[in-house]
């Protein structure tokens, strides 16, 4: 039973009509309208503007929700003032593909009390996104598939078995979060901009990331970009450098700014109203606070090896056949979601980071030949110039010590209808 009729999805109105319809019936709309209920329910003392940044304590699937109201409300376009609802669209297209495709094929049922658990457990939902579409990928390479973690209440199932003629494959899924330490620094230093009014980019090296406890070392960070802003100079401090780079209040068809070492980036903020007229586009008050980290690759090999460990015990019990991890790294190796179009440029994706990790997981592979692949993923949207979206898809790295004849990945590509050009102020 499949729940949308991907091709019969023709314009933005009939996709969001097909996704609400969707979620309805996966979640039950008592559930989703109690959880947007809590949603639209906004923490005080946090500034409208920046809203969009903090994750509030609900299930994701309200997010989804009130994305595909929005929509609705503003003529089926996007509102590019905060466009970074267009990294949480992505993952509702990818979810969405992906679940109605097992659907399809009858991996999973949506009346499994087992599997309706499963979606509505809010604090694991995401990495059930992660397992659902890497479940998928083999469904679309003509496996079988079961989500013995999915469907099953025993605890130490894998996440995923497929089986194509002799060819076994069982995979685990993890994923690396980001610190939301950097979260909370971008949130304060951006309302602190717009209450002053700064108009810049403020790129923040550390070096390291600030621990969950550290709050006093937050707010050194925080007093340190703030004296900067206040003097419109380069301040050092406490192991961190803050630059200091002034934009106008009104850009006029802006020519890419370049950050330099994109690979030590760790977090982007960047804020703006944006608008396209007759003389072409135009960006105010331009704000973009760029956090980095000197240690961001002994870390993530850190964590790395704590998800690897923990792969290797669940999948040291599984029968015979391939044994692979599937890591998601989009949140911490990805290229940023900019809510200003244009005026900010990554000149290399997320691969010379992977290639560093590589360079890692290469020996780790050749000492643990239990595993015969580890792959890395970032699920992409690719946006145009203004930041309307296209396509989206599942990148990947795939780093193995073996691979089976037959053994292939496919990478979905889901085309985004193109009547988006309309855009909101």
């Amino acid at each position: 039973m499949s729940l949308i009729d991907w091709g019969s999805i023709r314009d933005v109105k009939s996709l969001m009509a097909s996704l609400e319809s969707f979620i309805i019936r996966v979640f039950g709309e008592d559930y989703i309208k109690d959880q947007f209920s809590k949603l639209k329910a906004k923490p005080k003392g946090v500034p409208e503007r920046l809203q969009y940044v903090v994750e509030p304590n609900v299930h994701r699937v309200a997010g989804w929700w009130n994305i595909i109201q929005s929509f609705k409300e503003h003529g089926y376009s996007f509102d590019l003032r905060f466009s970074a609802n267009v990294e949480e669209f992505m993952d509702l297209m990818l979810f969405s593909y992906a679940f109605n495709l097992l659907l399809g094929s009858k991996v999973v049922a949506i009346d499994d009390s087992r599997v309706l658990g499963r979606l509505k457990d809010r604090d694991n939902f995401s990495s059930l996104v992660y397992e659902t579409l890497i479940a998928s990928n083999y469904v679309s390479n003509g496996f079988h598939v079961e989500v013995p973690d999915l469907v099953s209440t025993v605890d130490s199932k894998p996440d995923i078995f497929a089986k194509k003629g002799d060819l076994e494959v069982y995979g685990e899924c993890k994923s690396l979060e980001r610190n939301e330490r950097y979260s909370e620094i971008a949130v304060e230093l951006g309302s602190w901009l717009y209450d002053n009014k700064v108009n810049c980019i403020l790129d923040i090296t550390l070096p390291h990331t600030p621990r969950r406890e550290d709050r006093d070392y937050v707010r050194k960070i925080i007093e340190l970009a703030r004296r900067a802003a206040e003097e419109e100079k380069t301040v050092e401090g406490d192991g961190v450098k803050v630059l200091f780079q002034k934009l106008p209040e009104l850009m006029h068809n802006p020519p890419p700014l370049s950050a330099s070492h994109p690979e030590d980036i760790e977090y982007v903020l960047s804020s703006s109203y944006v608008g396209l007229f007759a003389d072409g586009l135009k960006v105010k008050e331009p704000k973009i606070i760029i956090l980095r980290n000197l240690s961001k690759l002994d870390e993530l090999v850190n964590r790395l090896q704590d998800r690897f460990r923990d792969a290797c015990d669940q999948l040291e019990a599984v029968g015979d056949g391939h044994k692979v991890i599937y890591i998601d790294v989009s949140k911490v190796a990805g290229k940023p979601v900019f809510k200003l179009p244009e005026a900010l440029s990554l000149n290399v994706r997320p691969e010379l980071l992977l290639g560093k990790l590589e360079s890692f997981i290469r020996p780790w592979l050749e000492q643990h030949p239990m595993i015969d692949a580890i792959v890395l993923t970032v699920p992409k949207v690719y946006v145009d110039r203004m930041g309307i979206p296209y396509a989206i898809a599942l990148e990947q790295k795939s780093i193995s010590s073996y691979v089976a004849p037959g053994w292939t990945t496919v990478v979905p590509i889901i085309p985004v209808p193109q009547d988006t050009a309309q855009k909101t102020l």
